[in-house]
């Protein structure tokens, strides 16, 4: 589960599935109906990480957490040079996250 949906190439070519508070353009909140889908799904799927963004969204993303008993993972928008680390950096420091989100 994603702040916004900026994971779809990493998914598609590792075969993971990415649900998100937001759209890929991080555009705006959810609605309260939006919401309840997501806190549905996050129990169905027993989602354990939500991964937030300061940019996009970061208290929904955590009041999902809270709703479903999930940690959250704040993530670098690789987009903004954010936290004074490189492109590269950044990037190294999200799939690190992933990675160790997916082990369990």
């Amino acid at each position: 589960m994603t702040g916004h949906a900026a994971f779809g190439y990493l998914c598609r070519d590792f075969g993971l599935e990415q649900n998100s508070v937001e759209d890929v353009y991080a555009e705006g909140e959810p609605s309260a109906q939006q919401l309840t889908d997501l806190v549905k799904y996050c129990r169905e799927h027993k989602v354990e990480t939500v991964f937030a963004e300061e940019m996009a969204s970061p208290d929904v993303s955590k009041t999902l957490a809270d709703e479903v008993g999930a940690k959250v993972e704040t993530v670098y928008t690789v987009e903004s040079s954010e936290g004074g680390k490189t492109y590269l950096e950044r990037v190294e420091s999200n799939l690190s996250k992933i990675y160790d989100s997916l082990k369990g």
